[in-house]
């Protein structure tokens, strides 16, 4: 009886609940932070501070978006952004990978970019109007592609492209109150696939101020992501290891029905 209860409560509140649709464009700055290393002929790779050694800089200027789809207590989130983090380091241990090798001490210059492309289906256990609680997973594909060029030597240089799908667990917690709404989208997991082992953390903070709320709406948006990936690859007698995390604000705007 419990359980009828609450299957029947839930589906009330989904037939009360108009679907709605919300696009954010936004533009957000990107710190990254951490260590990479890459290595040859099965030697384990030294990890090096990314700013440091490699040079990371922030990207003041990173475009992305972000789709809601809301039915009731069903949410589904599509979300992308791409961020550069060019610039010029000195290393502190040695850099080889597939057949490249930058020794010790050599000035470079960094091309570094990451991609992030992600689908979260989420399902509401408790769907308010004013609170709302849910669970769910979802698919988010991290791209990194990486140029280690030697500033003496432009010929000389280490290259690191990679793309990384993967599956996460997902918890949304969002509220509102008149015309302000705050939502917090976490997701996450480990996993072992083939050569690659990783860790991925991502959590997208967004408050929204309604200022349009007829029909079609508006609101005005900012919030803070914060990416965490902790992964090895293996590729033949080259591995890579990259620990790095990426937090910044953001603005935008949302428009939908």
């Amino acid at each position: 009886m419990k359980i009828a209860a609450l299957l029947a409560l839930v589906l009330a509140a989904a037939s009360c609940s108009a679907p709605s649709l919300g696009v954010t464009p936004r533009l957000g700055a990107l710190s990254a932070e951490g260590q990479m290393g890459f290595s040859s002929g099965g030697v384990t790779a030294v990890d090096q501070d990314v700013e440091d050694a490699f040079g990371l800089e922030k990207d003041s200027s990173v475009l992305g978006a972000r789709v809601d789809l809301s039915a009731g207590p069903m949410h589904l989130t599509f979300s992308g952004q791409a961020s550069d983090h060019d610039g010029s380091g000195t290393l502190n241990a040695d850099v080889e990978y597939d057949g490249s090798t930058l020794p010790a001490g050599t000035n470079v210059q960094t091309e570094f970019s990451l991609t992030s492309l992600g689908f979260v289906s989420t399902w509401d256990l408790i769907p308010t109007d004013l609170f709302e609680l849910g669970l769910g997973l979802g698919v988010n594909g991290i791209g990194i592609d990486t140029r280690i060029v030697s500033t003496l030597d432009p010929n000389n240089a280490v290259e690191f492209d990679e793309l990384a799908p993967i599956p996460v667990v997902a918890v949304r917690v969002g509220g509102a109150i008149g015309p302000v709404s705050i939502e917090g989208l976490a997701s996450g997991l480990s996993l072992s696939i083939g050569d690659v082992d990783a860790t991925y953390y991502d959590l997208d903070l967004m408050a929204k101020w309604k200022l349009i709320g007829a029909g079609a709406t508006g609101s005005i948006a900012a919030g803070y992501r914060y990416m965490r990936l902790d992964a090895s690859f293996e590729d033949g007698n080259d591995a890579a290891d990259i620990d790095l995390t990426f937090s910044g604000p953001w603005i935008g705007a949302t428009v939908g029905f």
